[in-house]
């Protein structure tokens, strides 16, 4: 009898800056999931709907359409953990994002002078694999 794989949990990250998606992928990998990647607020949206993603990872500052109107037009249809890793540290930003339904807001650690800490979510090994009605944010991390 042949095993069949456990299933990868799926990470959308939409991010326009290549090196960030690289950096996430990189760690999301590391852990245990299948990244999907989208560099446009439409794109993602598009990822979205087809992976059907266990958490997304979502920048504001996207080229074609804000993060928050990315974030209003996914919790139309879709409860997805949603994690905001934004440049951007103004509390009206961080208070818009949680208002429209965000999980969580981490300042992207890259935007500050000297910061060597990088983004992580938990594991994702099959015994601690995240589902959406229990996937608890709080336990990301910047290390």
């Amino acid at each position: 009898m042949s095993e069949t794989p456990p299933i990868k949990p799926t990470a959308l990250i939409i991010d326009d800056e290549l090196q960030i998606r690289r950096l996430l992928r990189v760690n999301l990998e590391a852990n245990g999931y299948r990244v999907v990647e989208a560099a446009t607020g439409q794109e993602g949206i598009t990822q979205a709907a087809q992976w059907r993603p266990e958490v997304v990872v979502l920048d504001l500052g996207l080229p074609d359409i804000d993060g928050v109107t990315v974030l209003k037009r996914l919790r139309e249809w879709s409860q997805v953990p949603v994690i905001v890793l934004s440049v951007r540290d103004r509390e009206e930003d961080k208070v818009a994002a949680l208002d429209n339904g965000a999980d969580d807001y981490v300042t992207n650690p890259s935007a500050r002078p000297n910061s060597s800490r990088a983004f992580a979510l938990p594991s994702a090994t099959p015994s601690r694999a995240p589902k959406p009605a229990t996937f608890a944010p709080a336990a990301s991390k910047l290390t």
